[in-house]
């Protein structure tokens, strides 16, 4: 699985956004990419191609944490 920058300026920034309200920490860092990973760590061994990746953006991160605010 790889990130671009992109989304891990998004997940950063979401995490600070969200902390503004009720700061937890990193551990709102951890909720952020635990959303994110959800599906995929749960489809992830039905992948059948070997040395492949996941590439994940940030629309992906905006999607995958929209339910968070």
């Amino acid at each position: 699985m790889v990130f671009d920058n992109a989304a891990i300026d998004e997940m950063a920034r979401i995490a600070v956004e969200l902390n503004e309200e009720d700061n937890i920490g990193a551990r709102r860092l951890r909720t952020v990419v635990d959303s994110i990973l959800e599906d995929i760590n749960f489809e992830a061994p039905d992948f059948e191609v070997k040395n492949a990746y996941i590439l994940i953006g940030a629309e992906y991160v905006k999607e995958r944490t929209k339910h968070l605010y």
